[in-house]
């Protein structure tokens, strides 16, 4: 997928969490072209094996994974009236149940999504942890452009010297 501000870049994939998601931005992300996306849904989502099949929630789909285990369950699914795969994984670390969306490559979808970690926190740094970005109320965009680049400049920098 090209971009109409980054012709030369190409999108590989988007990904969002939970609060992120729906019906509508699903839809939108399937029209032609499609733009690949790992979309993580919250468990309580219903999906079925075929259209107006039986519904049942993403918990009880993968309520027997073990922490450090995932599955993807087979071919595509329902979710939301749209032909999706579904992977999920309890989270080692907390137990957490972490399902995912995603119109195309369900194999390589859990480390994909992994990889927005790192842009987690360099937004929870920005805002709360640290630099409170939204306390300068900046409004220009060229002034705030600027000011995040430096923030990410200096993120990047103590994140560097931790390691």
């Amino acid at each position: 997928m090209t971009n109409a501000i980054f012709p030369d870049v190409e999108v590989a994939y988007l990904t969002a969490d939970r609060e992120f998601v729906g019906r509508d931005w699903l839809s939108y992300l399937l029209i032609d072209p499609e733009v690949p996306f790992r979309l993580r849904i919250r468990h309580s989502e219903l999906i079925s094996p075929k259209l107006g099949g039986t519904r049942r929630s993403g918990e009880r789909m993968f309520d027997s994974l073990r922490p450090g285990e995932f599955r993807q369950l087979s071919g595509r699914r329902w979710v939301w009236g749209r032909q999706v795969y579904v992977i999920g994984s309890r989270l080692a670390d907390s137990g957490e149940l972490l399902i995912l969306i995603t119109n195309a490559c369900p194999e390589t979808a859990l480390p994909d999504y992994a990889r927005r970690w790192g842009i987690e926190n360099l937004f929870g740094a920005l805002k709360t942890r640290g630099f409170c970005l939204e306390s300068t109320h900046f409004k220009d965009p060229e002034r705030l452009s600027r000011l995040l680049a430096l923030l990410s400049l200096a993120f990047i920098s103590s994140s560097l010297n931790r390691l």
